[in-house]
Order: structure tokens, then sequence, then C-alpha cells
């Protein structure tokens, strides 16, 4: 499937990417903090993408695809902020869509193979997804897994970071501008506690947030994601962010024990 992609090409698309980011900072050479925010959080996207690849012994031109898609997964973000001073797609666009747009109207794809060129854009399109299509082919479902994962190991790390080093109060976009001390929805509690993917339409408060992300362990696709899940210590960590009334301890001990069995 991987035809074209080598190092040359990785390293023609990465330096597109970066080209493309430059051309939203400002006179001083400076991005505004969250698309810096961004453009950091996919360099990051790309690793764990490549080492999750790594630890399922893909090849290395599947190594660079899935790197390459782990730097692109978010392209949509920067058009999107500065069009609307958001990341909240309800509020804005869907930013799966508006970065398939995004690459789909460039010229860096050309030298990559029509199907190297699907498995990108798709990749892109459908990464932020709250269900998946089930008619995608094998081969696509591989990658857009495996970006999905990779995207949501860091989105943990960004939000436990901004929780735990107190940045929330500069940078409140990240979590939407969303209120703290406001119990979380019963709604997702259920979802938690029943192993389903929670709705964004839910989501009222900090501790939402946080129980939506807790939601999404069980939607991780491959046992190396899982595995630096438990390593990392995410479950405690983001637990450890909210108030005990607002842990629901039952959901969560089940949640480990899922860790323990998956990972």
């Amino acid at each position: 499937m991987v035809k074209n992609m080598d190092q040359k090409h990785f390293e023609t698309l990465k330096s597109r990417f970066n080209e493309y980011v430059n051309s939203f900072r400002d006179n001083d050479g400076n991005l505004h903090p969250m698309m810096q925010l961004k453009y950091e959080h996919s360099q990051r996207v790309a690793n764990e993408a490549r080492e999750v690849a790594a630890a399922l012994n893909w090849k290395e031109p599947e190594l660079l695809m899935a790197e390459i898609i782990g730097l692109l997964h978010d392209v949509g973000r920067f058009s999107q902020f500065q069009d609307f001073q958001t990341y909240c797609d309800s509020k804005s666009v869907n930013h799966g869509c508006r970065g398939f747009e995004v690459l789909a109207k460039s010229d860096w794809l050309t030298r990559l193979s029509q199907e190297e060129n699907h498995v990108i854009l798709e990749s892109v399109r459908l990464h932020n997804c709250h269900r998946l299509p089930t008619t995608m082919a094998k081969d696509l479902r591989l990658f857009v897994n495996l970006v999905r994962d990779a995207d949501k190991l860091d989105i943990f790390f960004v939000l436990n970071n901004a929780i735990e080093k107190d940045t929330l109060k500069n940078n409140p976009e990240i979590i939407w501008d969303l209120p703290q001390n406001i119990p979380p929805s019963p709604a997702i509690i259920e979802d938690l506690r029943y192993h389903r993917q929670a709705s964004y339409e839910n989501v009222k408060s900090q501790a939402d947030f946080c129980l939506l992300q807790l939601c999404w362990i069980y939607d991780l696709n491959y046992a190396p994601t899982i595995k630096k899940v438990s390593e990392r210590k995410i479950v405690d960590r983001i637990v450890q962010t909210l108030p005990a009334s607002d842990v629901p301890k039952d959901a969560i001990q089940s949640l480990k024990q899922f860790l323990q069995t998956a990972a």
C-alpha cells in the first residue's frame, strides 16, 4: 500500500507543514499561544504515532506514513483558530474536515501515489470522528486507528500538564473556557460506567471534559497505546484533578481493570 513514501518525501512534507504554520506567525515571528500549542501537539502526535507503529513492528515506509499523518492530523486547526478564535468545533468548523480541505487544495501530496494520498487525506478527515464509518478499507483503518490513538495520548498529556502547572487561567481555550466548579454531567458518568464514548454535547464543565477523556480509553485500538496509558498512570492523573465528590469510583475501578486486562 505504501509505495512512494520514503525519507525524502517525508522531509518534504514536514517542510511544507512548517512553512504553512509559519504563515500564521505575526510580524515578530511568533505564533498565537494556542496555535503554538497545536504546533507542538502535532509534533508530539507524530512521535507517538511512530512509536506505537514501531511497537507493532510496522516496516519503515509505514512508520514514515504513520509519522507524517500524525504531524498533519491537526493541520486544520490553524485556520480554524484564525477564523473563529476557538478550537471548539461546535462553535466553528469540524477541524478534521478543515484539515482535509487544506491538504486537498494544496500540492503537498502530488508526488505520492493515489492510494497514499487517500490514506493521508482520509486519516486527517476522520481522526476526530465520534464514530468511524464501518465501510473503511482495512489498510485505511490501520492508519486512522493509529492517529486516533496517538492523538488521544498527547491530549491526555496536554490537559494534565495544563492543570498540574496551573496554566489554564492563561489559556482557558484548552478546555473551551469551561467552568471549574460544576459537578459532572450524569450522562457522562453513565457513559464512563457503561464503556461508551461520551458526547461533546454533554460537556458543560472541566469535570465533564476530564471524564470524557477517560471514556476515550475504551476507544483505544492498539495494545502499545494502552500500555502507554497504563505506564503513564493517565487514569490516576486525571482523577487527581477532580474533587473527590466528582469521581465515580465504581466506574474508575472498572476502567483500571480494563487497562490491566488489555495492556
